[in-house]
């Protein structure tokens, strides 16, 4: 992040930060947690995350005063007194059950991710021999949300995996730029060559903390014997 920081205060620029997938990470240079190294920061509580609710949901984080009040104005219609509207607003506000859910399992947060993590080196482990995987680097400051490995026989391994019993998922099939939504932006196929090799080789592995050891050896096996 610091780069990011020094090229933000030479320009006088705000850093927005993604943090959906991030809940409890590091930064390995500065040992901030995600969700305080910009000046504004998005969660993401889709029950899929590391920090899920029982529905949709997320928030927003910031040190700034100024823009917290703006935040909160924005997501109840543009409204500080109801009938009376300062700005154009959306509602974005987070319900109290879905609050109530989240103030719960916040306090398992650490213990969830340490489970990943001791996960993760299971994965690292058992498959460091395979010579046509390209595994992640591990280090305790990430919560592993996903565990995605490369191989330029993703799709077949993928369908062998299921025929396992072993679901898989590809983040992300498409990128954005090639999505329609974006089609005005006239970026051609390939033309980001990095972007395309990943997202033709990436396939992430199940990875949470509702699973045991013995299911992620499980999964290992069937990958080395896929690959012989």
């Amino acid at each position: 992040m610091q780069p990011i920081k020094d090229i933000a205060n030479k320009y006088n620029l705000k850093i927005i930060e993604d943090s959906a997938q991030a809940h409890g990470a590091f930064d390995v240079s500065s040992n901030i947690k995600a969700g305080a190294l910009g000046d504004i920061s998005g969660f993401s509580f889709y029950p899929g995350k590391n920090l899920g609710c029982f529905g949709d949901g997320g928030c927003v984080s910031t040190n700034d005063d100024i823009l917290a009040e703006k935040l909160r104005l924005i997501r109840n219609y543009g409204s500080k007194k109801r009938y009376e509207h300062e700005v154009v607003g959306i509602n974005s506000r987070l319900d109290e059950l879905q609050a109530g859910v989240l103030s719960i399992k916040l306090k398992c947060l650490d213990e969830w991710n340490k489970r990943r993590q001791k996960l993760a080196q299971v994965y690292l482990e058992e498959l460091k021999d395979v010579a046509e995987l390209i595994l992640p680097e591990y280090n305790d400051r990430n919560v592993w949300h996903i565990f995605g490995i490369r191989t330029s026989r993703r799709d077949v391994l993928q369908k062998f995996l299921a025929s396992k019993g072993i679901a898989t998922i590809i983040h992300y099939p498409k990128p954005i730029y090639l999505q329609g939504a974006y089609k005005n932006m006239n970026i051609k196929a390939n033309f980001f060559e990095i972007t395309e090799k990943i997202r033709a080789e990436i396939l992430s592995l199940p990875i949470g903390a509702h699973l045991t050891e013995e299911e992620v050896r499980f999964c290992t096996e069937k990958i080395k014997e896929f690959f012989g």
